[in-house]
């Protein structure tokens, strides 16, 4: 059985999230719903040359080492963003700090009128097996620790806009 945080009744659950990241022994999963068990599911990468999904290993519950892009994936999502064609994720700079982004301003925008809840799922570093990077991966079902609510102001900093490119566009490049 999990405990669930909320950022609006309890004062300090960001604070609180930071400190078991600080801690080490845990790993972080945002949502936009809460989640009671965790199922392998199928993660798939961009292709950087073709453009295309391709599948990630096999089926997982993916989760990371850093309490921030799990607050952002919980906050950034298809739940939340009504765009046609939604992607988010992040990546790294040259210094190994992250790069957070989304193809389109509407993403963000989308959050402001409806002010939605995200959801930080805790769970024990020591259930899963290091994937690269600050990724982790376990290969069988797992209930959270702890369920901890942000929003919209527990956002990263720095979101980098990527305006999505038209199919016409995306369908022109993978033909050359």
């Amino acid at each position: 059985m999990h405990h669930n945080v909320k950022n609006n009744q309890i004062s300090g659950g960001l604070s609180l999230l930071w400190a078991l990241e600080e801690a080490g022994l845990w790993l972080f999963h945002g949502s936009s719903r809460e989640i009671a068990v965790f199922e392998p599911k199928q993660a798939f990468n961009v292709d950087s040359a073709s453009g295309k999904q391709v599948l990630d290993g096999a089926p997982a519950i993916c989760a990371a080492a850093t309490a921030a892009p799990a607050i952002f994936r919980a906050m950034i999502n298809r739940d939340f963003d009504t765009a046609e064609h939604h992607v988010s994720g992040w990546t790294f700079d040259n210094q190994g700090q992250y790069v957070y982004y989304t193809t389109h301003t509407a993403a963000l925008a989308a959050l402001k009128p409806t002010q939605p809840v995200g959801y930080v799922h805790v769970l024990k570093r020591e259930a899963f097996e290091h994937w690269g990077g600050d990724e982790w991966r376990r290969y069988a079902p797992i209930a959270p620790d702890l369920v901890i609510e942000v929003t919209q102001k527990d956002l990263p900093s720095k979101i980098t806009i990527v305006e999505p490119v038209s199919l016409s566009d995306t369908s022109r490049r993978q033909a050359a």
